[in-house]
């Protein structure tokens, strides 16, 4: 069902990402002659982060397609969901930043796409702590959230050899009989 679930979600992305990519043309187009190939590449560079975002969403919904029916299979799932969840962040974060970070390259101090128009007026330097940040954050986000989902998946070991060992000791070890 969660698969199917996140199938759903795919198609939604595909769809609401086409419609977005159009309306983006129209506001590249619309741009100084300079800017425009700075607008192109970031067009190419959403493109691939539509890309990443359908692909991990698409493999996601597989492996979760996959899942064995277990006792404690919803915690399975949630350990595949908060990986799905670091990837898409940090997916997102590199790859729109760092063609944001594009973006201030060609624009320079032209436009209001610079953040830190106010702090720094060199468009290089500019784009460097608009990429550092977000490739720091992408990489804190995928470890964070696989350390969480492996935290699940402990848990669920935690439980499973716990099972063994009470089954073990009832078994083998007689309490004695109160007559």
């Amino acid at each position: 069902m969660v698969s199917i679930f996140l199938r759903i979600i795919t198609l939604l992305v595909i769809l609401q990402s086409v419609v977005y990519w159009i309306n983006l043309w129209t506001w590249v187009f619309s741009l100084y002659s300079f800017l425009i190939l700075g607008g192109i590449v970031f067009q190419i560079v959403y493109i691939v982060g539509v890309y990443t975002v359908i692909h991990i969403l698409w493999i996601r919904s597989s492996d979760i397609a996959r899942q064995n029916s277990s006792e404690f299979m919803i915690l399975h799932v949630v350990s595949i969901l908060l990986r799905m969840v670091g990837e898409l962040l940090a997916s997102v974060l590199t790859i729109f930043g760092s063609g944001w970070a594009i973006l201030i390259l060609f624009a320079g101090d032209f436009s209001g796409l610079n953040p830190f128009r106010f702090l720094i007026s060199n468009s290089f330097l500019s784009a460097i702590f608009l990429i550092i940040p977000s490739l720091s954050l992408s990489f804190f986000f995928l470890i964070g959230f696989y350390f969480l989902a492996e935290a699940v998946l402990v848990q669920v070991d935690i439980a499973k050899n716990t099972r063994v060992i009470r089954r073990y000791i009832e078994q083998n070890l007689n309490p004695p009989q109160i007559p």
